[in-house]
């Protein structure tokens, strides 16, 4: 079976925060444990085959920070999962 060639960007932040408000816990798990949304977006609504991720990048910003027990520091998951973190000032969108 062949793959679909795939790029992933992901703005952190915008994506946290917004799950942040809807239901914090989903939040925390999306960011310290992302394999399984990767997994999901790599087999989710595809034309012909699973998608094969070719780059996947993780933009912070790192003033941010978000009030809750398991969400200190920057999320590991970015970083454990071969996708490349780049930090982004703010107001550099």
């Amino acid at each position: 079976m062949g793959h679909v060639r795939a790029a992933f960007f992901l703005d952190f932040d915008n994506v946290f925060s917004g799950l942040f408000k809807l239901d914090p816990e989903v939040a925390v798990l999306f960011a310290t444990e992302p394999g399984d949304w990767l997994r999901r977006l790599a087999t989710t609504l595809t034309a012909d085959a699973p998608r094969r991720w070719l780059i996947l990048r993780c933009y912070l910003n790192p003033a941010g920070w978000v009030n809750h027990r398991d969400a200190a520091g920057s999320p590991p998951g970015c970083t454990s999962r071969g996708s490349a973190r780049r930090s982004c000032a703010p107001g550099s969108r």
